[in-house]
């Protein structure tokens, strides 16, 4: 029996793409986590719907961990209409951290992963810090700080680098679309035009300079303004900026 080349060669290369290895990597994301022990207080949803309207377009389809420690009980009823009312503000919630196995079961019957229960302030993960009327929060521990994340090259939109326990210092220009975080200060040496997110572990003493101030967004320990609510005066200018109190101060320099 004769046999068919093209047949031969079909089977071979159907074998190759079947063998191709799978294109899944690890990646690492920066996330904000939602604490839920206050879930109980009347006030709760008003004060994040509070929070979101100061930047909505920061908040909308940000990717949002619901810290479940401090928290037990409730029907698997319960917490799918808790995930839907969070929805409901646009917030793109991906999984839970802490709680009990039950509360995990209903965090997967909605769709949610399972994250290990990180401390606050741990890589990758930024606390979404809610004002309290009346009352302070005992402030994070300060990461150590050792010598400063160098980046000498312009750091192109879509490119996100993060100092981790240390400054970040970037003398070329970070192009719009682009995020540069630090666990302790960010100094750029040039135009800012992307996002700048210093103190990220809590660091409420980190600060952020810049040669000229075109961000879309600048945070200290999680504290933060977007570009439409930055002043006029101060785009385009060399700044600094700081945390006074909850808010974020921006003062122009020589």
């Amino acid at each position: 029996m004769s046999s068919n080349p093209q047949s031969h060669a079909e089977g071979r290369n159907n074998n190759q793409r079947s063998a191709s290895p799978m294109p899944l990597r690890g990646a690492s994301y920066t996330m904000m986590v939602l604490s839920l022990t206050e879930l109980a207080q009347p006030d709760f949803f008003p004060r994040l719907q509070a929070k979101i309207s100061q930047a909505p377009s920061f908040f909308d389809g940000a990717p949002i961990l619901l810290n479940l420690e401090g928290t037990s009980g409730g029907s698997a009823s319960d917490f799918k209409e808790l995930v839907a009312r969070l929805r409901e503000l646009r917030l793109a919630l991906v999984g839970v951290q802490g709680g009990d196995d039950a509360q995990h079961e209903a965090a997967m019957d909605v769709g949610l992963a399972i994250f290990p229960s990180w401390r606050a302030g741990s890589r990758g993960l930024r606390d979404l810090a809610m004002p309290v009327s009346g009352s302070s929060s005992a402030p994070e521990p300060v990461v150590e700080v050792k010598r400063p994340l160098l980046i000498e090259r312009p750091v192109r939109s879509g490119t996100r680098i993060y100092a981790e326990g240390t400054d970040l210092v970037v003398t070329a220009p970070v192009g719009a679309g682009s995020e540069l975080l630090a666990d302790g200060s960010i100094h750029v040496y040039a135009p800012l035009r992307g996002r700048a997110l210093a103190g990220v572990s809590g660091d409420t003493d980190a600060r952020i300079f810049c040669r000229h101030l075109a961000a879309e967004l600048l945070s200290i320990a999680g504290r933060h303004l977007v570009n439409e609510e930055i002043a006029d005066a101060v785009l385009g200018q060399p700044v600094h900026v700081r945390l006074e109190g909850d808010q974020l101060l921006i003062e122009t320099v020589d």
